[in-house]
């Protein structure tokens, strides 16, 4: 069986695509998932998608290895998405949330960011 897990961002019974969300990961059979709802999921700012493998090991437990750092979420960010930067180009907080599912805090992310830049520079700088 193929699962998808939606990681959503939103209040206890957030609608989307037909179907009711809780906050945090929500696993969801592939096969029960039109393409049209598939492509709504996908679309919608307050989840994420993350697709699960069908190896029949936990797909909660891996949706929470894939995205365990802040480093690995902010790669999975949109820089033109406004639901995912702000306007001074930090994360977005509540995006950061979503996909590690815990709260992250701006002071958490500054930090986090600050490093994740700083690891990015001297590859650049150097040569």
């Amino acid at each position: 069986m193929e699962t998808i897990v939606v990681v959503s961002g939103a209040h206890s019974g957030y609608r989307r695509a037909g179907r009711a969300f809780e906050p945090g990961e929500n696993i969801v059979e592939l096969s029960t998932v039109s393409e049209e709802q598939l492509l709504q999921l996908k679309a919608d700012p307050r989840l994420v998608v993350l697709q699960a493998p069908s190896d029949g090991v936990s797909a909660t437990g891996n949706a929470s290895q894939s995205v365990q750092t802040l480093e690995e979420a902010f790669a999975l960010l949109d820089p033109a998405n406004t639901e995912h930067f702000t306007g001074s180009g930090l994360p977005q907080t509540q995006a950061l949330t979503k996909l590690v599912g815990r709260t992250v805090n701006a002071a958490e992310r500054d930090s986090a960011w600050a490093a994740f830049k700083a690891k990015q520079t001297p590859a650049d700088g150097q040569g």
